[in-house]
């Protein structure tokens, strides 16, 4: 059907029925860049069905209907999803995209699926390679240097898989990676090592797990990290050195977990934060020294937590916060010098919540504040 189209470079074939492609499909394509087989009914033919597009660099497989799905390698048997059909075996030395996303997964019964990656999954270097898709795909585990010759990678997704524990050594040697996510994954345990060598990692994707506790140093080997969000991931406690070694980290969100007690010290590492949200946690008791160390931190988000009262210089270690958040926390009383220390705070929110009291300085030191909201 293409065979005439020699110089063609982007062809999008998503959202139509196709149930077959043929080894000889793309046969004369050497100059294609860019497939796209979104969203169709596929099942490969078992010869080398794109071993020709000598200059592919990005493929695209993704399908809501994944039961005639069988086996996508990448320079033979780089990547494989194991379902009921035959091979597909590509050679694609210029690739930096696999997308592998399968958006409906079906029931496990019904089909064969590979739920391990090891070094088997790609056991040749792909230079080239930058991005990497394995949502949906039923993984249950990764082992240690699985990805070990994907040196040059940039983004992993593994979203929405089965990834009880994250071990040692997961994602060693992959120094390039900037972004990780691992949502959705039924994660409950990191070991302490596995984020090794992930020294240039700016964003990483937690949410949506039962991970519990974050054990101390976790972190420690992302200097570099951005961006880290453990939202609904069923933390129940944060230890003093949860977040060591994330001293670049401007963003943290732990929303919607249940923890009720902020210790001291425990974000003492992130002194270049700015947003830290932490709502919805059931949160109780906050000790007097739990912001220390968040010199930087401008938006702190408390709210839907049952925090009570607003003791004596809780905030004093912010000195930079402009947005403070308390809507709805069941908060009763704020007692003398409460907001002491926030000098540059200029939005105040106590929206929802049951003051019965509030001492006459309690918002004594806040001259910058141009926003109040008690209603």
């Amino acid at each position: 059907t293409f065979n005439s189209l020699t110089n063609l470079k982007v062809l999008k074939l998503n959202d139509n029925m196709i149930k077959y492609l043929s080894s000889d499909t793309f046969y004369n394509l050497k100059r294609l860049e860019e497939l796209i087989l979104h969203r169709n009914l596929l099942a490969f033919d078992e010869g080398s069905m794109t071993s020709r597009i000598i200059k592919l660099n990005r493929l695209t497989i993704s399908t809501d209907t994944p039961s005639n799905l069988s086996t996508l390698q990448i320079n033979a048997n780089i990547v494989e999803i194991i379902s009921r059909q035959a091979d597909l075996i590509i050679y694609l030395p210029n690739l930096n995209l696999v997308d592998l996303d399968v958006s409906q997964p079906v029931d496990s019964k019904s089909r064969k699926v590979n739920k391990q990656i090891d070094s088997n999954t790609f056991p040749v270097v792909l230079n080239q390679l930058e991005t990497i898709v394995l949502d949906n795909l039923q993984i249950e585990s990764i082992e240690p240097n699985a990805f070990s010759k994907l040196a040059n990678l940039r983004s992993l997704k593994l979203n929405k898989n089965r990834i009880q524990t994250l071990r040692n050594d997961t994602f060693k040697y992959l120094t390039m990676l900037k972004s990780l996510s691992l949502s959705e994954s039924n994660l409950e345990s990191i070991e302490s090592n596995a984020f090794s060598d992930l020294v240039s990692l700016a964003s990483l994707q937690l949410t949506n797990n039962m991970l519990t506790l974050i054990k101390n140093n976790t972190f420690n080997s992302l200097g570099n990290l951005k961006t880290l969000d453990l939202t609904n991931s069923n933390v129940q406690a944060l230890d003093t050195n949860s977040f060591y070694g994330l001293s670049n980290l401007t963003s943290l969100y732990l929303d919607r977990n249940k923890i009720k007690r902020l210790k001291n010290n425990t974000f003492q590492s992130l002194t270049s934060l700015n947003m830290l949200r932490i709502a919805n946690c059931g949160i109780e008791t906050i000790e007097p020294e739990a912001f220390s160390g968040l010199a930087s931190l401008t938006t702190l988000r408390l709210e839907f937590n049952n925090i009570k009262t607003i003791s004596i210089n809780l905030f004093s270690y912010l000195p930079n916060l402009i947005s403070l958040s308390l809507w709805d926390s069941n908060i009763n009383a704020l007692e003398s010098k409460a907001f002491d220390g926030l000098k540059n705070l200029v939005f105040l929110d106590l929206n929802s919540n049951s003051l019965r009291s509030i001492k006459n300085d309690s918002l004594k030191m806040l001259g910058k504040l141009k926003a109040l909201n008690l209603c």
